[in-house]
């Protein structure tokens, strides 16, 4: 196989994925399922380099980043500045010098933690968690009330997405009347989805940030 001359490990767990690692420690995993392909990892030459070697023995189109998969649709956000960019993009079409300000901060966020994101790790275990929450009326601008959940399996959040409230409730009033779920109070100082419903401090966004196992690759331990 193509794929194995090049280097590449099958692997003995799901025969569909390969990987091979670099000299720098980088890892480059290539998945494949009929006729769809998805590259991925952080040894960005090596990336390249296959890509550009699949093209000479295959015909094939590079459709991008990954948007669906199996049926199945891919997002991408950074949970870390969802609630801002979804504040100031209320005003994207008529933005005014505040808001310009708040696109700043955001901005110098992002340059300042080039290298934070997600870390997945193996915690022996497959236990699943749900935070919902719900700032009611919270928007002060149109009085609306801002909702969102997130999933956690296996101690690795899964999912967060910000809701409107109504399908949210729905969603989680039919699952407990059939039994599906167990609902909990959780405090104000555990509630991870806190960081997509509101405005937090310094000290309350850092400590839901490393609840999330958002983490700078870039920070010395």
């Amino acid at each position: 196989m193509v794929v194995k001359g090049l280097g590449y490990t099958q692997s003995q767990v799901d025969h569909t994925l390969f990987y091979k690692y670099s000299a720098a420690n980088k890892t480059a995993i290539l998945i494949v399922y009929v006729d769809d392909i998805i590259l991925t990892g952080d040894a960005f030459l090596e990336l390249k380099d296959l890509k550009e070697k699949l093209a000479k023995a295959f015909e094939i189109k590079e459709l991008g980043s990954l948007k669906y998969f199996l049926g199945i649709e891919f997002a991408r956000s950074k949970e870390d500045i969802a609630f801002a960019v979804s504040m100031v993009s209320q005003f994207m079409h008529s933005p005014g010098q505040e808001h310009m300000y708040d696109v700043f901060r955001i901005l110098r966020y992002l340059k300042g933690s080039p290298g934070k994101g997600l870390l997945y790790k193996k915690y022996g275990h497959l236990q699943v968690e749900a935070y919902t929450d719900v700032d009611w009326a919270g928007n002060v601008m149109d009085r609306r009330s801002t909702s969102g959940y997130c999933t956690i399996v296996g101690g690795n959040l899964c999912c967060m997405i910000e809701l409107n409230m109504l399908k949210l409730t729905s969603i989680l009033s039919g699952k407990r009347l059939r039994g599906q779920i167990c609902i909990s109070y959780v405090p104000t100082t555990e509630q991870l989805v806190d960081v997509l419903t509101k405005g937090l401090s310094k000290k309350t966004f850092d400590s839901i940030i490393s609840k999330l196992s958002m983490n700078d690759i870039f920070k010395s331990a």
